[in-house]
């Protein structure tokens, strides 16, 4: 099981207190290892403040960088369900240029997959909306090879294209829902110089015999919030930051007003 799969696995408000559990631990430690040091005389004067600062300074830059990355992913996402309800819609148009009985049929199936993609943005289960897409594709492309079969003009040419396209734009989208998101070792990165820098802070506060627990606190609890937002982010179908459903529903509501032939 990979990091990112581990962190799917666990509730946001869980991972948030984890993530701020790991970084005080870390601080905590960092402070008795500095206090048993200076009371052993090994610490002399040294440029561990700047160190401390220079960490810091890594951990902002690592998290901007993951932030980056997990939003160019959603917009990706964002852009792939744009893309397919423009696929649907054109499918619904080019269905009326055949006849009965595939443009009813077809018109239909589109209709209640367009419902199926409403669902699954409030349910995200993966697995079923797969199921269910891949069985309305099979009833799509056993309509095109209907139509096929009794007219190959132009017209029934541009109806096909129509389905086809449907089924490309679910593939792009399920690529980038399955394979879009902030690699492992990115994750591993993020969280292992995390508390690094925050062993850092203890150790030198530690060093000085000052504890300054209420700062320490507050950065924890900013790190550990901008490290859960980011993985909140990079849940295409779980958390609180999804991708609208607005382009589906807009379409449902089309779909159910149109007047097209």
């Amino acid at each position: 099981m990979g990091f990112r799969q581990f962190l799917d696995g666990i509730p946001l408000w869980l991972a948030f207190i984890g993530t701020a559990a790991l970084l005080f631990a870390s601080w905590e430690l960092g402070l008795r290892l500095g206090r048993a040091r200076a009371r052993s005389g090994e610490i002399r004067e040294s440029l561990e403040g700047e160190v401390v600062g220079a960490a810091l300074a890594l951990l902002a830059f690592i998290l901007g960088f993951t932030f980056s990355m997990a939003e160019s992913r959603f917009d990706a996402r964002r852009g792939a369900m744009l893309d397919e309800a423009i696929a649907l819609r054109e499918a619904y148009l080019r269905a009326g240029l055949v006849a009965e009985p595939q443009r009813s049929e077809v018109r239909d199936l589109l209709k209640r997959y367009v419902d199926s993609r409403i669902e699954v943005g409030v349910t995200g289960d993966l697995k079923l909306a797969v199921l269910r897409a891949e069985a309305f594709h099979d009833s799509l492309w056993a309509n095109a090879v209907a139509m096929a079969a009794t007219d190959r003009s132009d017209v029934t040419v541009m109806a096909v294209e129509g389905i086809n396209n449907v089924v490309s734009a679910h593939v792009t989208r399920l690529q980038l829902v399955r394979g879009a998101r902030v690699p492992d070792a990115v994750w591993l990165a993020l969280y292992i110089l995390s508390a690094f820098a925050m062993l850092l802070v203890g150790h030198h506060q530690g060093s000085k015999n000052d504890r300054q627990w209420f700062g320490v606190l507050l950065i924890t609890l900013a790190f550990s919030m901008m490290i859960t937002l980011i993985d909140d982010i990079d849940r295409p179908l779980q958390g609180y930051l999804k991708v609208s459903q607005q382009p589906f529903t807009d379409l449902r509501a089309w779909m159910d007003v149109s007047r097209a032939p």
